[in-house]
């Protein structure tokens, strides 16, 4: 049995390389590269369960997952934070931003209210005030009311109501990406605060349209369905093919920016991704999370667990100062609240 045992962990540990490397694969010329990364936070999982077994039974062969975990240990810290957050409130130019796909706000309580009061009324009740709002799935609302209810003054909201950046701060620019025949989108406004212009990116990259039949085969027990299960690759492998597209758009963006940046958004993809890598590769941003971040850094309140797939970076020019997961939320995606000291 020890024996066995010994080969399962040999197993999980080249599965762990395996899944920290197939980031750096365009799922454009091989898609399943992208499955691999949904395992990540399993497979950290599973190293730390033979670490800790290991030792339990007094063998030196838990020192292997450590190895382990050491060499993909960047890879750690995008799903778990050991971090702390600085105190802003004293900070000068500090920027504090709020990112949320709100779903529609299909799952917001308006009774007897309006969707711009009872948004309000959520952010109040978590004493979260931001300068910057970046939503995603909001559809066509009255936004007008929304950024009034927020406090802000300004607002780029993309032609079909799906992404919005709602702000209080100076506007001297604004744009947006052309993702084609999709309901996803990227815009952006160039912001100044005090002598500093920068750029903040709203993007929701792809969407994988798979959370219904997710919840089907979980809820209805249904994992021997090959056709329930071959439509969910299916869509799956349309919608990586898809991010790789709109990611290198953005990222060819990003890198002809005269500005700082900061891109905001719901990505679809998790931090072991070829969306995450191809923007991190740029070396211009940081990772909120990875850089302000503690616990466990899931973002996607749904059947699928420990996806972390909504970010916040910032150029690395910036102070990472604050980062928090808002909870509860009324969406199947968490809010997450940042500060950044753009100065």
């Amino acid at each position: 049995m020890q024996k066995l045992i010994r080969w399962f962990n040999v197993a999980l540990i080249v599965g762990t390389l395996l899944i920290y490397t197939s980031s750096s694969f365009d799922p454009s010329k091989w898609w399943p590269s992208a499955f691999f990364g949904l395992f990540w936070p399993f497979a950290i999982l599973g190293n730390l369960i033979m670490m800790v077994f290991w030792v339990y039974r007094k063998k030196w062969y838990g020192l292997i997952s450590f190895i382990c975990l050491l060499a993909v240990w960047p890879g750690v810290q995008r799903v778990i934070g050991f971090n702390s957050s600085t105190a802003s409130t004293e900070q000068s130019n500090a920027i504090h931003l709020v990112t949320f796909n709100v779903q529609d706000f299909s799952g917001l309580n308006t009774s007897g209210s309006s969707i711009a009061g009872s948004i309000e009324d959520y952010f109040q009740e978590k004493d979260i005030q931001a300068d910057v709002y970046c939503f995603q799935e909001g559809g066509n609302k009255d936004w007008a009311a929304i950024t009034k209810a927020l406090g802000g003054a300004k607002r780029w909201i993309s032609d079909n109501g799906n992404t919005a950046i709602l702000t209080n701060l100076k506007v001297v620019g604004k744009g947006s990406l052309g993702f084609g025949k999709t309901s996803n989108s990227c815009i952006y406004l160039d912001l100044k605060a005090g002598e500093q212009v920068f750029r903040v990116y709203n993007v929701h990259f792809q969407s994988n349209k798979i959370s219904q039949k997710a919840n089907q085969v979980v809820e209805e027990k249904r994992y021997n369905d090959k056709q329930l299960v071959k439509s969910i690759l299916a869509r799956y492998r349309k919608a990586v093919i898809l991010r790789s597209a709109q990611v290198k758009k953005l990222r060819q963006h990003i890198d002809q920016c005269p500005y700082p940046v900061m891109v905001c958004g719901d990505f679809n993809d998790q931090p072991m991704s070829y969306v995450y890598k191809h923007l991190m590769d740029s070396g211009k941003l940081q990772d909120g999370f990875v850089e302000r971040g503690s616990g466990i850094g899931t973002t996607y309140n749904g059947v699928i667990p420990a996806l972390r797939i909504d970010y916040i970076l910032a150029d690395k020019q910036f102070e990472q100062l604050e980062y928090k997961r808002l909870k509860p939320t009324f969406s199947d995606h968490f809010a997450i609240f940042s500060t950044v000291q753009v100065e």
